[in-house]
């Protein structure tokens, strides 16, 4: 009894504990691509021996597929590439498998067909892009021209047509004064003339005799 209590104890130290941190539940890999697996070792031992990775279901009958043998588990981290018949969805295991056959998942993680955008990146792009319409707006409207259509609506130059049209009456009675104004300066201007013809035809006609 003692020697199967030391033998598990001994197991026990050998055998490091495994944390994967990638993928996590935050993760979405996409189908068809290379992806990195990387982990964490509680204990810290030169020669910790390989480990197999399994791609699997979190049902409990899933066995999974493997996707590498081998891996050292000193190296923290390895390479694999996600089979192209993989179902996009969420749900999914990574299983590395120690030398004792004994699995150590991840978290729950997705699989997709596209490459997961993060939100920092979303929004950032979100307000570059309002911030770009909005100067482009800025400038187009500094230089828009009046459509006939505006004209007509009351749209230009922010008057309403019966602006203009008061305008355009004001316009209309100032230049007809300034023009009756003219006409008695227009009078004495021809009468003058008409009064020089007659004085300068009586002078001719009494030179003459």
């Amino acid at each position: 009894m003692k020697s199967i209590i030391y033998i598990t104890f001994i197991l026990s130290i050998v055998t490091a504990n495994i944390t994967i941190t990638h993928p996590n539940k935050n993760s979405i890999w996409v189908i068809g691509a290379q992806e990195t697996v990387k982990w964490e070792l509680e204990n810290n031992f030169t020669d910790l021996g390989e480990v197999d990775v399994l791609l699997a279901t979190d049902d409990p009958r899933s066995e999974g597929i493997t996707l590498a043998l081998g891996v050292p588990l000193i190296a923290k981290e390895t390479t694999i590439k996600v089979p192209n018949f993989m179902p996009s969805g969420s749900g999914y295991v990574l299983k590395l498998v120690d030398r004792e056959e004994k699995p150590w998942p991840s978290e729950n993680f997705s699989l997709s067909t596209t490459k997961a955008v993060e939100a920092d990146s979303v929004s950032i792009d979100i307000e570059e892009s309002t911030n770009k319409n909005a100067k482009s707006n800025s400038t187009q409207s500094d230089n828009i021209i009046p459509s006939n259509d505006e004209i007509l609506n009351g749209d230009y130059d922010g008057r309403s047509i019966e602006n203009d049209k008061q305008e355009k009456s004001n316009l209309n009675n100032r230049d007809a004064k300034n023009s009756s104004s003219a006409l008695p300066k227009m009078n004495r201007i021809i009468n003058s003339k008409q009064a020089f013809l007659i004085i300068s035809t009586v002078v001719f006609i009494c030179s003459t005799f």
